[in-house]
């Protein structure tokens, strides 16, 4: 057994020594969960980044009923896909998921792009008017939507438009 008086005089200088590096390696160790806290959040923003941009079933019905309350015309759907590369083939494939939204909530034409339009330089998804100080009734529920749904920046820009009543969402890359 030991003594009270050696736990004194030996073990408690040793522990005051020892408490202090405890400490200093208790605050070390908070600082490295801090940093590798922050590490794991840039990790997942980065992960959401070079994922593709997909709608999900969820996500389908809730815009096909925001969408069936605004007005419904004529939209034609394009997407960046001139080269072929990865990032384009992304686009093409967001394009192709809105254009079965779009579908399912009753516009007409909703269709593969078949209008030859150089990429704009906005990333995300544009809507294209033939003028945007009377844009159609149906661009402005779509913008509604797709922002509220989160699908950005969903601005509404002037552009080649084949007619004036037809909306054309385009899809470009992710930004």
């Amino acid at each position: 057994k030991f003594s009270l008086e050696f736990l004194w005089h030996s073990g408690l200088r040793m522990n005051c020594a020892h408490f202090k590096s405890l400490n200093e390696s208790h605050d070390k160790i908070a600082v490295l969960e801090n940093k590798t806290e922050g590490l794991r959040k840039k990790n997942d923003e980065l992960e959401a980044k070079i994922q593709d941009r997909r709608i999900s079933p969820i996500e389908h019905a809730r815009l096909v009923e925001c969408l069936r309350e605004g007005s419904r015309g004529a939209v034609i759907i394009g997407s960046d896909n001139m080269s072929g590369a990865t990032v384009e083939r992304e686009a093409k494939a967001y394009a192709l998921q809105i254009a079965s939204v779009m579908r399912d909530a009753g516009f007409m034409g909703a269709q593969k792009n078949s209008v030859s339009l150089a990429a704009t330089d906005t990333p995300g998804v544009v809507l294209f008017v033939t003028d945007t100080s009377h844009p159609p009734a149906e661009a402005l529920s779509i913008q509604a939507c797709f922002r509220k749904n989160g699908i950005l920046p969903s601005n509404i820009q002037s552009g080649y438009v084949p007619e004036t009543n037809v909306v054309l969402i385009w899809v470009s890359t992710k930004e």
